[in-house]
Formats: structure tokens, sequence, C-alpha cells
């Protein structure tokens, strides 16, 4: 899909908007990890929603002509939700253990987490990630060196 096929099907509702406004602005600096303003796109809702802040559809396309649309987000209260099982979700849904939250962050953006003791006595953290269709993906790591232990579909 190209940047004008999605401007015909998101409609009225949304207005394109000042380009790259709101990537590289907290929070959708650490939600999304996309920082190559030339392949995005940022449409956002033409009413503020709660809290005063947008709805924000954010398309990341394959290159700056944006002919070709390989992931998108869309902002609502608060939350980014994935619109498209593209790159970003098929590397959520790789993760094993072994690998590195570093390179999560890079590739997938930051998430808040939550640390606890695990079995084995070491702390460890847990982060959720929504993925395509609204799946919850859960990732634990060892706290002090990132590196995942498990990561597992966690929908009910």
């Amino acid at each position: 899909m190209s940047d004008e096929e999605v401007t015909s099907r998101i409609g009225e509702m949304t207005r394109l908007s000042i380009t790259n406004r709101y990537l590289g602005v907290f929070p959708f600096c650490d939600l999304l990890p996309y920082t190559n303003h030339a392949i995005v796109s940022e449409w956002q809702s033409t009413q503020a929603a709660e809290g005063g802040t947008p709805d924000i559809l954010f398309a990341i396309y394959d290159s700056p002509e944006k002919k070709h649309l390989v992931d998108a987000f869309w902002y609502h209260q608060g939350f980014i939700h994935v619109m498209l099982n593209g790159i970003w979700n098929h590397y959520l849904g790789s993760l094993k253990p072994g690998d590195s939250m570093a390179n999560v962050y890079q590739k997938l953006g930051k998430r808040e987490c939550n640390y606890y003791l695990g079995a084995n006595g070491q702390w460890q953290v847990r982060f959720v990630y929504w993925g395509w269709e609204g799946r919850s993906y859960v990732i634990e790591a060892r706290a002090a060196d990132g590196i995942i232990l498990s990561s597992y579909d966690g929908t009910l």
C-alpha cells in the first residue's frame, strides 16, 4: 500500500499531520523503534481524545518513496496498537531465549517492565508487548544483563 492509498482508506476522520510532528517526541520516541523520518507518515484525528492528545496513525514504509507499507501503528488513549502484521510483529513473534533486550528495544521500542525475584534467586524483568490482532507477548529477561530467558504468546 502506498501513502496515497493509506490516505484514501483512513477517510475524513483524520488528516495528514505536519511531517514527523510526533515521531521524535515522548512517548512516541520510546514506543516506536523507527527513527528514519523519511520513511514514516503520520496522520492525526481531527478531534483530540481524552487528555488532549489526538489519535495518531504511524505508517512505516520500506523507502522514502512511500510506495510499500511495511508497518502501521495506531496511538489511542496512551497505547500503541499494531495495525499490520508486518516486520515489527514478525520480529516480536521470533524472539527466543538468548536474544538481547538491547536488540528488542532497537527493533520494537521500549515498554515498561516489572522486576521480580526469579526462582533461581536472581532479579528478572517481565515485559508485555501487544502484537497484531491484540495478541500479548511476554518477554522475561535477566535484569543484570538483559538476556532473554523466555518469550511466549501470553494471550488468554
